[in-house]
């Protein structure tokens, strides 16, 4: 049913369209990815990692920011909680 529905779809990539159309059947209420371009006629709406973050994290956590393409050594990053 998600292929068919996947194909029929108006969505440029079909790995993308696969995955929105299985994230409607399973009442996903948001996909995250940084490639939100792709997922404009999603019937689940996109927003990228940075803006899920803004409009949710909890007041008692902070997000260390890295650049996870940075090719010098491994990025690190992560949650710490306050106190």
């Amino acid at each position: 049913m998600d292929v068919k529905r996947a194909l029929k779809s108006h969505m440029p990539d079909y790995e993308d369209a696969l995955l929105a159309q299985m994230a409607h059947r399973n009442h996903v209420d948001i996909i995250i990815t940084r490639n939100t371009k792709d997922f404009e006629h999603s019937p689940v709406p996109a927003m990228a990692p940075r803006q899920f973050i803004e409009l949710y994290k909890p007041n008692n956590v902070e997000y260390a920011v890295f650049d996870a393409t940075a090719r010098q050594g491994i990025a690190t990053g992560g949650l710490q909680l306050r106190d």
